[in-house]
């Protein structure tokens, strides 16, 4: 009788042995699910958010070029320098000036955003140059040549 009782208890202690190792493993599942999830959801909303960000300096400075442009008609030139934050989202940016327009990329390059500086690019020549987003950038339009450049 005694030998059947503590039978019975071997095979319980295992029971919860094996019950602990299950829940244990469904616990660590469902942290690693969820933490993936908010993972995916957080980087889902950054590329988002960096390309909104990307198009906003890009018609920032857009409209820089333009004020540049309309600015001072008895000038030979017009010089503005511009300062943005040195990375959005954790990229640092490169801002260009190109026969398409003005684009802002990533370095390394990964995304980019071009604009037409609201059709500047028809009646200006563009010269071709970039500058980084850490230091303070210069759009120089010349009058007399017609051209913008910045570097």
């Amino acid at each position: 009788m005694r030998a059947s009782i503590l039978d019975g208890l071997g095979s319980l202690g295992q029971s919860h042995i094996i019950e602990f190792v299950i829940f244990f493993l469904i616990g660590i599942a469902l942290f690693a699910g969820v933490g993936n999830f908010f993972r995916i959801q957080a980087e889902s909303l950054q590329s988002e958010l960096s390309g909104s960000a990307f198009e906003l300096i890009g018609n920032y400075f857009a409209s820089a070029a333009v004020a540049s442009v309309d600015a001072c008609k008895q000038c030979g030139s017009v010089e503005n320098s511009l300062r943005i934050s040195d990375s959005v989202f954790g990229y640092y940016l490169q801002l260009s000036l190109a026969d398409d327009g003005l684009t802002v990329a990533t370095a390394p390059a990964t995304k980019s955003f071009t604009t037409s500086a609201n059709n500047l690019n028809a009646s200006v020549t563009f010269v071709a140059g970039s500058a980084p987003s850490i230091q303070p950038i210069n759009l120089t339009y010349d009058r007399n040549q017609n051209t913008l450049e910045i570097k």
